[in-house]
């Protein structure tokens, strides 16, 4: 469909979800197809996969209908369970924020 959970903050949203759960040797990408298969520009290579996140510093903590996880590197994440909404405080300072009724 027309809502790619690849561009934009729908991305932050689907990526914040992810760091929340991460665990050793989990990966992650998006793709522009909704099946994964190698085709010119099947991947979109965004600048967020090149941030330093470091080794988590324990497993994701609920509050609230929000979790949060905090990584070596000074990052925290958070997700709202209840808007569907991921923010990333990167540990350089910039901030990625998702947008409420953005699929996952």
């Amino acid at each position: 469909g027309s809502d790619n959970s690849c561009d934009g903050s729908n991305f932050t949203n689907s990526l914040s979800a992810f760091l929340i759960g991460a665990e050793e040797y989990s990966y992650y990408g998006c793709s522009h197809h909704e099946a994964w298969y190698i085709e010119p520009d099947w991947i979109i290579d965004h600048p967020e996969y090149h941030k330093p996140l470091g080794k988590p510093m324990g497993k994701a903590v609920l509050k609230d209908n929000i979790y949060t996880r905090s990584f070596a590197t000074g990052t925290k994440v958070s997700y709202n369970t209840q808007t569907n909404v991921g923010t990333i405080q990167w540990s350089d300072g910039d901030v990625s924020v998702g947008i409420e009724g953005s699929a996952i």
